[in-house]
């Protein structure tokens, strides 16, 4: 769904939404693209969700990053969840549906199923430019995975990485066979979760699935915002154009 159109649906959904943040004193951000992000509570965002129309609501949750679309979700009766999951996009909604199909206190309710990956032949210069096209993801992509042709995870190369390495590096002389990166299960509880992440001294953690191939990431403050109620604050793209 695109968010940057001032024409159209959107135009009426940014028309109610503005409204609702004027009435909710919400807080914009300026992001790199100039649409910038807006950061509700969560029950701001319910009850916003509850008096718009389905069409309208869906339409604002579809374009919240999938792991946060998901969590307002949860907040919603099943009946009012399946009426804005019908609303969508085929592909959100089944997207949405499986993150929903995770319980909340597992790394699977929490993890966000957006991800950077690329091959060990890469080179540090062509993982930048897909990174570029991935800009409006910013806040969940700290790390790429690096997968082999089965689509297993061998690697996990920072951000930092890719800024201090040469441009023609490959990705294969950057990630360590003998230290491979720390890997949670969809089923694992948020104290192991925790555990894993400070003992890893990582800012972020892959889920795998049985095969080694990963089905999203957790980063630190996704951590943080569920084992401390009240702490988190969902976002989504500044549709006020």
């Amino acid at each position: 769904m695109s968010i940057t159109s001032d024409t159209g649906p959107l135009t009426l959904l940014g028309q109610t939404v503005r409204g609702a943040i004027t009435a909710a004193q919400m807080e914009t951000f300026a992001a790199p693209d100039g649409i910038g992000v807006v950061r509700f509570e969560t029950d701001e965002l319910t009850a916003l969700l509850r008096e718009m129309e389905p069409a309208q609501a869906a339409d604002l949750v579809a374009a919240m990053e999938p792991d946060e679309a998901a969590e307002a979700l949860r907040e919603l009766p099943e009946e009012e969840q399946a009426q804005l999951l019908a609303q969508m996009p085929l592909a959100t909604q089944r997207e949405l549906a499986r993150l929903l199909g995770y319980a909340p206190d597992e790394a699977g309710g929490v993890m966000t199923t957006v991800l950077a990956c690329a091959e060990p032949h890469e080179t540090v210069e062509e993982v930048r430019k897909r990174l570029v096209k991935l800009a409006k993801h910013q806040t969940e992509i700290d790390s790429v995975a690096v997968l082999d042709a089965e689509g297993r995870l061998i690697g996990d190369v920072s951000a930092f990485d890719l800024l201090v390495n040469k441009a023609g590096k490959q990705l294969a002389d950057i990630i360590d066979p003998e230290n491979p990166p720390v890997t949670l299960r969809p089923d694992a509880d948020l104290d192991t979760v925790a555990t894993e992440m400070v003992e890893s001294r990582r800012s972020s953690l892959l889920v795998v699935d049985d095969d080694g191939k990963p089905l999203g990431r957790i980063l630190s403050d996704d951590v943080l915002d569920a084992l401390v109620p009240g702490h988190g604050r969902l976002h989504f793209p500044r549709l006020l154009q």
